[in-house]
């Protein structure tokens, strides 16, 4: 819907830098209607920019409510796109499909949002709009009604901040971690993909750019500070589906230029000095190693390690993950203390295979 048509109302919307790298908002004027919170779905991982561009395909995120994950109109990428079959809320933003992806960007600046979206109606007033926000500030209406736009996919994304203001979508972003949130407002409206990108950069709005690289899995268990003064931390970069096999581990804050080897177990343990070293053992009974793929951290401090989930070291020999297993990975590494050599191990990394 067009702004003649809202019920919302915001009559400046003026995107800012915030504390904790947040986007922050000014608002005047007021907004009316039912406010109101809602589950919101959650992808597996957060997707990581790259030279500019951060490019995710709604399907990456479960279907929730009335979010129909569809493959009948031609022209969408990735494995389909999502259509807003439940009621118009055009009074009631987060009221309900909420579907949220969370980002990490380097570069802070002026992040243009576009989304690849398509609307049926013969009025392109109609069906073709969501609600957006940026890091829980307000609810803003972003839509399409450009010449041509009905019947065909467009990446017109624009804010309906009031009746004459309808600028193209961006936020103002500081480097960080930050969560997008579309909720669902007008019956009909179909959304494929959305990027996030900085002014001139590379495949800004090309369909066919591959959808982010993810930073996904979950820390847990105490490491004890290495050499470097700092406690080593692992996680997994690429794509949690075992389709993909795209699953890259890495380890960062390790001293400069130590050897060591991943370690891996379906199950958890805690056992400080293991190995007569200087750090916690967090993988537990039935421990593979990765002992053919020995890594040095060099002048960074980090080790990266592609590997198979098709080919998981155990103590009997290699084993394939399946769907919905649970690995637990640690980085074992030499290290050096006060009294001399020693070996130290990263806190520990849950990864929950799709």
């Amino acid at each position: 819907m067009t702004s003649r048509r809202s019920a919302s109302r915001i009559a400046r919307f003026h995107p800012g830098m915030g504390l904790l790298g947040l986007a922050t908002m000014t608002i005047t004027g007021t907004i009316t209607g039912t406010i109101t919170g809602a589950t919101a779905s959650a992808q597996t991982g957060t997707f990581l920019e790259e030279n500019g561009l951060v490019a995710i395909q709604f399907e990456s995120s479960p279907q929730i409510d009335d979010w129909t994950l569809s493959t009948i109109t031609p022209g969408h990428t990735g494995d389909g796109y999502f259509r807003w079959d439940g009621p118009d809320l055009f009074f009631s933003p987060g009221a309900s499909g909420i579907l949220g992806f969370d980002f990490e960007i380097e570069t802070a600046g002026e992040w243009i949002l576009s989304v690849h979206n398509r609307h049926e109606d013969p009025d392109p007033t109609e069906q073709n709009d969501v609600w957006i926000r940026m890091d829980s500030d307000p609810w803003i209406k972003v839509f399409s009604n450009m010449a041509g736009s009905v019947g065909a996919w467009t990446w017109e994304s624009r804010f309906d901040l009031a009746h004459n203001d309808q600028p193209q979508a961006s936020y103002v972003l500081t480097p960080g971690t930050h969560r997008i949130e579309f909720s669902g407002r007008s019956f009909g409206f179909k959304m494929d993909r959305f990027h996030l990108y900085l002014p001139g950069a590379a495949g800004a709005t090309d369909v066919s750019a591959p959808e982010s690289t993810r930073r996904f899995g979950e820390a847990y268990c105490v490491a004890a500070n290495n050499s470097s003064g700092q406690a080593s931390v692992v996680s997994a970069i690429g794509h949690p589906s075992l389709a993909e096999n795209d699953v890259t581990l890495r380890t960062e804050q390790l001293p400069n230029h130590v050897l060591g080897y991943y370690i891996v177990s379906r199950n958890e343990a805690y056992v400080t000095g293991a190995g007569g070293g200087s750090g916690n053992l967090c993988v537990g009974a039935g421990t593979g190693r990765y002992v053919g793929n020995v890594l040095s951290s060099g002048s960074a401090g980090a080790v990266d390690l592609a590997i198979d989930t098709g080919s998981i070291p155990q103590p009997n020999g290699a084993v394939a993950a399946v769907v919905g297993e649970v690995w637990r990975y640690q980085f074992w590494h030499r290290d050096t203390s006060g009294s001399g050599p020693t070996s130290n191990f990263s806190r520990g990394l849950r990864v929950t295979l799709e």
